[in-house]
């Protein structure tokens, strides 16, 4: 790790530029870099989906580059790859620190750390008796008005909808029958307010990440843990083909699968380490639990699972 460190520096490297929507929310992580390797600091911009796969291949198509890294669900940085816009770099802590299918074979990308999209409820408006227990239970006409972005974009719902079918917790009846119960918007971010608030109680389908954030700031609100309400997601890193920081970009994926990193991505990330023996912060769900429940969709499998799943849905909502 140190030689890396030491081709950075003796390249003249001072910066990591992350492109990704984590980016951001990761600061924290970021100046632990930065402590570790002085002189080198990450910049984040947060940026995501189409609009960041966009920017990758205007800046390689143009020559014109500003980001080194894709920091991403695994659908973006697989497309990505496959578009040719990723370098080749495997790190070499990465066979000790990661189970084989976190690693792409092709050197591509590595996925490296995780979440879940589940429920987020408001303390004050559910109680925890009234809590569903099951993905069935969401059909009960008391929780109408649930609101989810279109689960045909690609985002959260695509995420959590896609995981339920391939693990066989719904079906096309359950799609057909939960939709009177939902209410669909482009984007559930302006409604964080309103489930910290309380002026809607659910918000069925968004990420455990955005749970812990607003409860740090004292929103009271919950997450419901029971396995098989929650879908895993996988989350990884590629540097972009013809990175301006190259070295730094190598350095940083190294030491993003270390477990002075992973330790750190619970408590200053708010998202789950993926590396064997990482800690995680006291009173989170066990990601491995919800897996065993919801398996994750790997890079490979999870674009045709996401094909099957619009089929059903499209079928089931004509």
């Amino acid at each position: 790790m140190m030689a890396l460190y030491e081709k950075a520096r003796a390249a003249g490297e001072s910066q990591v530029v992350v492109l990704g929507a984590f980016s951001v929310t990761f600061k924290p992580l970021w100046d632990l870099f930065t402590q570790r390797f002085p002189g080198i600091s990450v910049i984040g911009t947060p940026i995501s989906g189409s609009a960041m796969l966009a920017k990758i291949d205007a800046e390689v198509r143009s020559g014109q580059r500003t980001g080194d890294i894709i920091m991403s669900g695994a659908t973006d940085i697989v497309a990505a790859a496959d578009q040719g816009r990723t370098e080749q770099f495997t790190p070499a802590n990465a066979t000790d620190a990661l189970a084989p299918e976190f690693i792409d074979p092709q050197g591509r990308f590595v996925l490296n750390y995780g979440g879940l999209v589940g429920m987020i409820y408001n303390t004050d408006k559910v109680a925890e008796k009234d809590l569903p227990k099951t993905l069935a239970d969401l059909l009960n006409p008391r929780f109408k008005g649930m609101v989810v972005d279109d689960p045909f974009s690609g985002a959260l719902t695509t995420i959590a909808m896609t995981h339920y079918l391939r693990a066989g917790k719904i079906d096309a009846n359950w799609i057909k029958a939960i939709k009177p119960n939902l209410t669909i918007v482009p984007t559930t971010a302006p409604y964080y307010a309103n489930i910290s608030t309380g002026a809607i109680a659910v918000l069925p389908f968004n990420s455990f990440n955005r749970y812990v954030n607003l409860r740090k700031t004292g929103a009271k609100i919950g997450f419901v843990t029971t396995p098989g309400m929650s879908a895993p997601s996988l989350n990884g890193m590629a540097i972009i083909k013809g990175a301006p920081h190259p070295r730094a970009s190598e350095l940083l994926l190294s030491w993003f699968i270390t477990p002075e990193a992973q330790n750190a991505i619970g408590p200053l990330g708010s998202s789950y380490p993926l590396i064997k023996n990482a800690t995680i912060p006291a009173g989170w769900p066990v990601l491995s639990e919800q897996m065993a429940a919801v398996p994750p969709l790997l890079p490979g499998e999870y674009q045709k699972a996401r094909a099957e799943f619009e089929k059903v849905a499209r079928d089931a909502l004509r």
